[in-house]
């Protein structure tokens, strides 16, 4: 899964998300529940938390790899994050697809800090909007895995 790949360990290396021999020990074969857990412990903010609702207009600080991606007939990208506690759809700004140009495709790995939270109605589904001030790293498919 996108968790063992190089962008998702560079990322979390990088967030301190994950101590090294901890990425080890899950790309070796380690449970789901224990990457869950050791994410949750390390990470203030996890996708699971933005679902439930515990922050409200803005995500402070998101950790995901791009699931999928879909460009949208209006320039801009329609893509679900993930991370180890769920996943949730984003829009990405056409200027934010202009600046980073090939490298937010499936497996690519994100920061982004204060991404607005958009509510389709009450106690419905959550998504994210990505302008180009919110990604804060970018990791691409070609990230070698750290050492």
């Amino acid at each position: 899964g996108h968790f063992h790949c190089a962008p998702w360990v560079a990322l979390c290396e990088a967030l301190h998300i994950l101590l090294p021999q901890q990425h080890r020990a899950a790309a070796a074969g380690g449970s789901t529940l224990c990457a869950e857990s050791r994410f949750r412990q390390s990470f203030p903010c996890a996708i699971a938390d933005v679902l439930a609702g515990r922050h409200d207009l803005r995500a402070p600080l998101i950790a995901a790899v791009i699931d999928t991606a879909t460009k949208a007939s209006d320039a801009n990208l329609v893509v679900t994050l993930a991370d180890p506690t769920g996943k949730i759809q984003a829009v990405v700004h056409q200027q934010a697809l202009f600046e980073h140009a090939g490298d937010l495709v499936t497996g690519a790995a994100l920061a982004l800090r204060r991404a607005a939270i958009w509510v389709s109605g009450p106690g419905t589904q959550r998504a994210l909007n990505i302008h180009p001030d919110n990604i804060m790293a970018v990791f691409p498919v070609s990230t070698p895995m750290p050492s």
